[in-house]
């Protein structure tokens, strides 16, 4: 916008100051009615620049109107989770772990911690936020043979049993995680509409 700015001020003091370097004195002056009137020349000039500023005008107001038709209707769009009223943060623990149970101990901690401050109703953890960056996995449905570049691709979340219900994701069927759903017992997940239709 800036270098718009800058360019269009430029033109509109550059096209008069060109016109004035070649102008021929006596034949402006005979162009140049009784009433002092400008020139055939200088009026044809004007007139193309009132003509573009006009067009450009109506460019940027069509421009900005669907731009707020863009941003109401953006602001409409389900996104599957709740960000209102939530809050988010990054841990990066200062220590290693031992293993495994003690990483999970210790944000299992942190979060009750967190739960314990008042005013706060639900909390939970994930390694990527809602539309974070993605990565991603290759995913298939059991018993189902996929041909070579077909195979399907999942973006996966890693993500605590109160995750999902704190940010408000609604459960389509089966189950949200559980707290009874850790390493020692069967493996659990949760995939969203798109995935499930898809397999």
């Amino acid at each position: 916008t800036a270098l718009l700015s800058c360019l269009a001020g430029a033109l509109c003091g550059i096209l008069p100051a060109l016109q004035l370097l070649r102008r021929n004195e006596q034949k402006s002056l005979t162009e140049t009615g009784q009433r002092g009137s400008a020139g055939k020349q200088s009026a044809l000039i004007r007139k193309a620049l009132v003509i573009g500023e006009v067009a450009l005008a109506c460019v940027l107001l069509v421009g900005s109107g669907l731009l707020v038709r863009s941003f109401i209707k953006l602001l409409e769009v389900d996104l599957g989770f709740q960000p209102k009223r939530a809050v988010a943060w990054r841990v990066d623990p200062t220590r290693s772990f031992k293993s495994a149970g003690d990483w999970a101990q210790y944000y299992d901690a942190l979060v009750e911690r967190v739960l314990a401050v008042p005013g706060i109703e639900s909390a939970g953890l994930s390694d990527t936020l809602p539309l974070g960056r993605n990565r991603d996995w290759g995913i298939g449905a059991k018993g189902v043979t996929y041909t070579r570049g077909n195979y399907p691709v999942a973006f996966p979340r890693i993500v605590d049993h109160r995750y999902l219900q704190t940010m408000r994701i609604p459960l389509r069927a089966g189950r949200y995680f559980e707290e009874r759903d850790n390493s020692t017992t069967d493996k659990a997940i949760v995939i969203n509409e798109t995935l499930a239709n898809h397999l």
